[in-house]
This record gives structure tokens, sequence and C-alpha cells, in this order.
């Protein structure tokens, strides 16, 4: 299961980091594991990716007047 933190969470949580905030104290004060901590530093710090679920950001389409996909909208039917 995906666990998805408030961006104000993770910024935090990066500052505090850069501020030299050792990696446990860092997790207790935000909540999370100290690996969730690693990781954020690995993927937002050092290889500068992207924060956010863009798998998940499938159009919607009667909100945005995206293309039905008629096949795999029967199948998730029955």
């Amino acid at each position: 299961m995906v666990h998805v933190r408030p961006t104000q969470v993770v910024e935090s949580a990066l500052r505090d980091s850069d501020a030299g905030m050792p990696d446990a104290d860092n997790a207790a004060k935000h909540g999370v594991a100290v690996k969730t901590i690693r990781r954020w530093r690995r993927q937002y710090q050092r290889r500068g990716l992207p924060r956010g679920q863009t798998h998940t950001s499938v159009p919607c389409p009667r909100c945005a007047g995206a293309d039905l996909d008629h096949k795999a909208y029967a199948e998730l039917l029955g």
C-alpha cells in the first residue's frame, strides 16, 4: 500500500535534513520511518525527481472530456 504524505511534511523533513538533523530524529519529528526520510533525500534531493503520483493521474472521461476506453470500462464492470 502506498502512503502519500502531505507536501508540507516532506518539505519540512527535507529542510531539517539539509540543516543537519539526524535521520532518526527527523523521522520521529515527522511521524515517518527512518527509511522514508532516506528515500525522500535520495529521490528528491540527490536525484531531483519530481514529487507526485503521475501514474494515478489518468484523466476522467466525464470531467476532462477524454476518450472513454470502452473495452477497459466493460472489463471493469464485469
